[in-house]
């Protein structure tokens, strides 16, 4: 039994184990089921709770900036009040509801009660709540870390972008169904159309009495499609434009209307526009063979009945300038007689609309200008702005000019030849000041981007011009602080005479035979005996000086040697004589020279800038003056200041690597010794002048040697063609003597055909005939020392025009210089008075205000100032303008005569460190010629190559949609959130930024303006309105805003087609309907308005 019971508990166990098994596998399989269908729909869970809550905040957010935008346009219209700050006011109210200034509206809440952020989280918090989930952290925190920003989007939407950063949802388990920010991913953007909605800044301006809903233009940005359409074309006509009503139709048309067709009908009409060239004589204003963009067009295209249309009629002036192919039109700039001077520096005052549409940046046009000969004439525009543009040019002998210009941004540039317009011009671009122009008095660097920034410090002039000016100047600059609010005190100074002390007044007399040319020659100062200055602290052929033609223009100068022990120094300077007068056959020149010494710094000087050729062979490579001619590099060396050649056999080593160009007698002084007092040696120079450049001669040598073993074989200062004349050179017998350096010059007369060398450090000399004829192309430095390794050291050599040093003289004597007395001109933020008056102040060395201004501006902004220094026998008169700020502008008179002449310096005062920077300066004679020029239509290349003189617009669009109301989206106007201000510019800077940052992430690539614009009929204003029907811009912000704009505007032009007929007997529109050129060039475009727009 108990055999039998084991027996059958194992089979029970053997049946039982895989139904265990699979038992097991099952609820593995169920359990496994269950959690992935679990965490499946945890996911969908999560997915939808991700969905629905940033689907719910957008809708949100969009409600809530609905309720807000009405709530501040209802504001605004019932209370006649601007919003402070529409962007943050709005902004408020989407989050919590309220708004400071809006704290005691008392139809707040019925727009924004239950339609906050605020509200939706706490509806979010309690719908979750009921369904089982706790949201974090508090409703006061996640609205805390909202970020939202209200701007224009363009200008017929307003865009809220907004994120909340951390948002935790969890059962009520503590299992995490949501924990992130919201979105997830970026930021949620909400646009809001404003179309429908009141114009705020009527009902503000008007203080209620009238109205007008946001509707746009079919034409909404003109910038992209204008409201009118033209065609260009052929034509004759005795009046040069006017309008009147299209037919399309020869049963309608009567001898009033302009008749539209294929073909010209001999019915009468007051014009024709027809596709086909009549083929008939036609008296009558006609316009044929039509073409847009030379396609041709049928005007059936372009025109339908009753449509207003404007003929314009102009002659074609003149063939496209050659080098001017590549620009695509141009206006004809006509400067008035009254105002013409010619070869004068004269400032172009331009409105933009003339040259609306080339492409600038502000700072760089795609324009050249040409006078009527085509040849280009300098220019620097100093501003493009929307409403004017200032061009600088340099006239010639005609009044008549064109400003050529593209869309093209490659061409844009800032002007051409602009550094020969002024007296003193820096843009401040590179990575360096300027040495050539400006003397480093203090703290200022540039910083490569085209700023010059000058360091915060007390009572400091930076830098000062090189330049010097001995006539009436105007100073421009612009320039921008670091702070708006901490002391400033930056502008520029006139200087008249110099610092205070004690200078050396060399007067140089020469007396000997004329001299041809004495302007810009090189002029030796020697100073010895007693009249050597041995309190100037000098060292090794340099000293502590500074040379000046007069008290204030200084001048190069080199050292060539400054000997304390011997009581000697020469001083080369390169300067000019004064004629005097002529007795005899002996003519008399001067010049004067002041030597400022003790300066602080050793220095021998500049000899590049002296001399017509110099090289001291002081920097590490000869290459960058020399090219090599005989020989190989490896032969050469340049160490110690020395260049260094080895060896040579009837070797021209090197030659200077450019032509000379030197004409008439000239002198090539130059220092050289060789390695040993013995051996064969023959080193110096050879020239290259015509004979030798035609092949006429060999290069003209000038070559000394070292003692041989038989004196008498030496070729002692030899001067021989290359190589030896055939063994007869032109030498003398009497030897160098040693090996140490020795100057020797070289004096060529082409003239006379005479060459004179000198070793003048020993005072031998030789003398031979020689065919030399001018210019001067080329130096050599030659050698031909049999490569016996006699080297030849060279120390320097400087190319001079000849000047008789045997027939001048000298008088030293120390002097005292005249006592500085500048006159600063600043200009400082409000609240930081420290020179009794610093806005835009006129100063006395650093002494209280002669003139100062009551108003301030932005200085952190850039600006341009001008300064007039003008004088006479009687005193000093100055002005200095804020040119941004017309009524910023300041004058003062000193009874002081200046002592000539001026110069200009860059200054700051300040301890706040607010450094100043300095975007480009000017100077010049002043007065110069300020004009307005006449400028006729843009004339397009295709049009004058193809004849067409005339053209056909269609304003009917742009009729319509000023009579129904409608609104234009245009660049420089307030936007819909500055008419919520009332209008105010305070903002626009802030929201055009915004505005492109978030075009960019809408839109993409695309970009729009955000200004919004509508136009009055004056005739169609309200009876209790009609005192606003003056002559003034038809825009609605000004046209309305009688307060600011009360008066008439000269600047303002009637309409083609609505406001004038150009002298027909058609109707018009509304006879008071004006337009300036700043808004008509943005509806019309340039061309279109100067077409469109006519004096009345």
């Amino acid at each position: 039994m108990k055999r039998r019971g084991f027996i059958f508990n194992s089979l029970v166990l053997v049946l039982l184990i895989p139904m265990l098994l699979l038992l097991a596998t099952y609820e593995d399989v169920t359990s496994w089921i269950v959690q992935s269908q679990s965490e499946r729909v945890q996911v969908e869970r999560t997915f939808r709770v991700t969905s629905y809550l940033e689907e719910d905040f957008k809708n949100a957010l969009e409600l809530s900036t609905k309720r807000a935008l009405s709530l501040t346009v209802d504001f605004v219209t019932n209370e006649h009040t601007p919003i402070d700050n529409a962007s943050k006011a709005i902004q408020e109210l989407i989050l919590r509801g309220t708004y400071p200034q809006l704290s005691g509206y008392s139809r707040v809440n019925l727009f924004m009660r239950n339609n906050t952020l605020r509200d939706w989280i706490v509806n979010l918090r309690d719908e979750l709540s009921r369904q089982g989930y706790i949201l974090s952290p508090s409703v006061d925190e996640i609205l805390n870390n909202v970020q939202i920003t209200v701007a224009p989007l363009d200008s017929f939407h307003v865009v809220v972008n907004a994120s909340i950063s951390n948002i935790l949802i969890q059962d009520l388990s503590g299992k995490v169904v949501y924990n992130s920010s919201l979105p997830q991913d970026g930021s949620i953007y909400a646009v809001i159309s404003i179309e429908g909605m009141e114009d705020p800044l009527f009902s503000y301006l008007t203080y209620g009495r009238y109205s007008r809903i946001v509707s746009s233009c079919k034409f909404m940005y003109p910038n992209l499609a204008k409201p009118i359409k033209v065609i260009e074309g052929s034509g004759s006509s005795d009046i040069e434009k006017f309008s009147g009503q299209v037919s399309i139709s020869l049963e309608n048309l009567t001898s009033n209307k302009i008749y539209v067709g294929d073909y010209y009908t001999e019915k009468d009409a007051l014009g024709y526009i027809v596709k086909n060239e009549p083929g008939v004589s036609v008296d009558k204003p006609i316009i044929f063979n039509t073409t847009i963009n030379n396609i041709v067009v049928s005007p059936l295209d372009i025109f339908e009945d009753e449509d207003i249309a404007v003929m314009v009629f102009g002659n074609v002036s003149g063939a496209w300038c050659p080098d001017a192919s590549a620009y695509e039109y141009r206006v004809e700039m006509n400067i008035s007689s009254s105002d013409f001077e010619p070869n004068a520096l004269t400032l172009l005052e331009i409105p933009a609309s003339a040259l609306a549409n080339a492409y600038h940046d502000g700072n760089l046009a795609s324009i050249r200008v040409y006078d009527v000969g085509c040849n280009p004439v300098s220019f620097w525009i100093e501003k493009w702005g929307s409403d004017e543009i200032l061009i600088w040019i340099k006239t010639g002998t005609t009044n008549q000019y064109f400003i050529y210009y593209t869309t093209d941004p490659a061409y844009a540039i800032d002007g051409y030849n602009k550094e020969t317009l002024f007296d003193l011009y820096d843009d401040f671009e590179g990575t360096s000041i300027d040495t050539t122009k400006w003397d480093i008095l203090g703290s200022a660097t540039v910083d490569g981007n085209g700023s010059l920034i000058v360091s915060a410090n007390e009572k400091t002039s930076v830098l000062e011009s090189k330049i010097s000016f001995n006539y009436p100047i105007f100073v421009r600059y612009k320039m921008k602080s670091t702070s708006g609010t901490s002391d400033f005190d930056s502008g520029i100074a006139v200087v008249f005479g110099v610092s205070g002390g004690e200078r050396l007044l060399v007067n140089v007399t020469y007396a000997g035979s004329q001299i041809s040319d004495y302007t810009n020659i090189q002029i030796p100062i020697k100073l010895e005996g007693t009249d050597f200055p041995d309190y100037i602290n000098a060292q090794d052929n340099t000293a502590e000086i500074k040379v000046y033609d007069n008290q204030e223009n200084e001048v190069p100068f080199w050292i060539e040697y400054w000997n304390t022990t011997e009581r000697k120094a020469l001083i080369w300077v390169k300067s000019s004589f004064t004629y005097d007068r002529r007795q005899g056959n002996t003519y008399y020149y001067h010049a004067t020279f002041y030597i400022e010494y003790n300066t602080g710094t050793l220095t021998r000087g500049n000899g590049t800038a002296v001399f017509e050729f110099f090289d001291d062979f002081e920097d590490s490579t000869w290459q960058d003056t020399w090219d090599l001619v005989g020989g190989t590099s490896a032969n050469i060396a340049q160490t110690n200041g020395n260049l260094i050649i080895k060896n040579g056999n009837n070797l021209l080593v090197l030659r200077n690597n450019a032509d000379i160009n030197l004409y008439g007698d000239h002198a090539i002084r130059f220092r050289m010794r060789p390695y040993s007092y013995y051996g064969d040696w023959d080193a110096g120079i050879g020239i290259e002048d015509l004979n030798v450049r035609v092949g006429y001669y060999n290069t003209l040598l000038f070559t000394d040697d070292a003692r041989g073993e038989n004196t008498r074989n030496g070729d002692y200062l030899a001067v021989h063609r290359a190589w030896w004349d055939n063994g007869r050179p032109d030498e003398i017998r009497q030897e160098r003597e040693d090996n140490k350096f020795h100057t020797y010059e070289a004096q060529l007369f082409p003239y006379d055909n005479d060459v004179y060398f000198y070793d003048l450090t020993n005072g031998r000399d030789n003398y031979d005939f020689r065919y030399v004829e001018d210019p001067l192309y080329r130096i050599y430095l030659v050698l031909d020392n049999e490569n016996n390794d006699n080297w030849v050291y060279y120390d320097w050599i400087f190319l001079r025009k000849y000047l008789d040093e045997d027939n001048l003289s000298y008088n030293v004597q120390q002097v005292s210089s005249v006592q500085s007395m500048p006159m600063q001109y600043i200009d400082d933020n409000p609240g930081n008075v420290d020179h009794n008056g610093d806005l835009l102040a006129i100063l006395q060395n650093w002494t209280s205000s002669l003139a100062s201004s009551s108003t301030s501006s932005d200085l952190t902004a850039y600006r341009r100032y001008e300064v007039i220094f003008n004088y006479d026998s009687r005193g000093i008169s100055t002005t200095f303008s804020d040119l941004d700020a017309v009524s910023r502008i300041t004058s003062a008179s000193v009874v002081t005569s200046p002592q000539l002449p001026l110069k200009v310096q860059i200054i700051i005062d300040n301890l706040a460190g607010n450094d100043a920077y300095f975007d480009w300066i000017i100077a010049g004679r002043y007065p110069y010629v300020s004009t307005q020029p006449q400028y006729s239509s843009p004339e397009s290349k295709a049009s004058v190559q193809s004849g067409k003189n005339a053209r056909a617009y269609n304003i009917q669009p742009y009729v319509d949609c000023i009579q129904e109301y409608k609104y234009f989206g245009v660049s420089g106007y307030p936007s819909f959130l500055e008419r919520l201000e009332g209008g105010s510019t305070t903002n626009r800077v802030y929201y055009e930024t915004l505005a492109a940052k978030m075009q960019e992430a809408v839109y993409g690539e695309a970009k729009y303006p955000i200004g919004l614009v509508s136009f009055i009929l004056p005739k169609d204003l309200p009876p209790n309105l009609d005192f606003l029907v003056r002559k003034q811009p038809a825009v609605d912000f000004i046209y309305l805003d009688y307060e600011n704009y009360r008066s008439d505007r000269s600047d303002v032009y009637k309409v083609l087609g609505i406001s004038s007929n150009g002298g027909v007997a058609t109707p018009i529109i509304d006879e008071n309907f004006y337009l300036d050129y700043q808004i008509a060039t943005a509806i019309f475009g340039g061309r279109g308005a100067q077409d469109l727009l006519v004096s009345g």
